[in-house]
């Protein structure tokens, strides 16, 4: 695409492509390039005529309530985000406490844009295992069944992990199917090996297309394989404390 306008939003991208093929010469083409859903969380560039629509509420997490700054701890108050597991944290610009942006108890990471952004664990070890927290929120629209949809976002891990894991992906379920979306269920797209996720300095891009069943209405971000399938690692350049935490892949979002 031509870049002729950029929005600057933050890290998860998502937007519908109607693909045809044309019957002189069999050339690809974009009908009516998107059709009003976008889902938009990472920096950003569209062209011009393209008319998108964001799909998800306050993907940035720069939108919350004031009771966030007065509070210490990483409680996810970006609205309307909630967890269909576990317990994913927020961290934002105002207040104080481990939960800052840039510098916080992981490490240091500003922000890819705005002054926020949330984290979660992508693998629980060794204590709890399969455990997962996974972001989630329920859309403004329902996915369209036969469409494909492109989604992307961006991640960085804790500077002080000593271990990573290469599997972040998202799943959506129907409307009223919020909770207990770990692992097992269904993985509509996800980051593998082929593109390491273990740059602490720099935020990674997660990107894909797929195609939805239709009345798809609730985005759930994170790992959904079990522990004997996900793709970790151990990395040299982490924290040398003793403790079993900094083991557990987790990852700004």
């Amino acid at each position: 695409m031509v870049v002729n306008l950029a929005l600057k939003t933050q890290c998860i991208g998502l937007h519908a492509l109607k693909i045809k093929r044309a019957l002189a010469g069999e050339i690809d083409y974009f009908e009516g390039m998107i059709r009003n859903l976008a889902i938009l969380v990472a920096t950003m560039f569209w062209i011009k005529s393209v008319s998108a629509q964001n799909m998800v509420y306050n993907g940035s997490f720069e939108i919350f309530t004031e009771l966030c700054c007065a509070s210490a701890n990483g409680q996810m108050c970006a609205v309307p985000w909630s967890a269909s597991s576990g317990n994913p944290d927020h961290y934002r610009s105002c207040g104080e406490g481990l939960f800052m942006v840039p510098l916080n108890f992981g490490g240091y990471q500003p922000p890819r844009t705005g002054d926020a952004y949330a984290g979660l664990l992508t693998v629980t070890l060794p204590t709890l295992a399969d455990h997962r927290e996974i972001l989630a929120q329920i859309m403004r629209y329902d996915l369209s069944e036969g469409e494909e949809y492109y989604f992307e976002c961006w991640v960085s891990p804790f500077d002080n992990l000593r271990r990573i894991c290469h599997n972040i992906g998202v799943t959506f379920t129907q409307d009223g199917e919020l909770l207990d979306c770990e692992v097992g269920c269904p993985i509509y797209l996800e980051n593998d090996s082929s593109n390491p996720l273990d740059n602490k300095e720099i935020w990674t891009k997660v990107s894909g297309t797929f195609t939805a069943d239709g009345g798809e209405r609730i985005i759930h971000i994170g790992n959904f394989r079990p522990d004997s399938l996900s793709e970790m690692e151990w990395v040299n350049d982490g924290s040398t404390d003793t403790v079993d935490w900094w083991d557990s892949p987790y990852y700004y979002i």
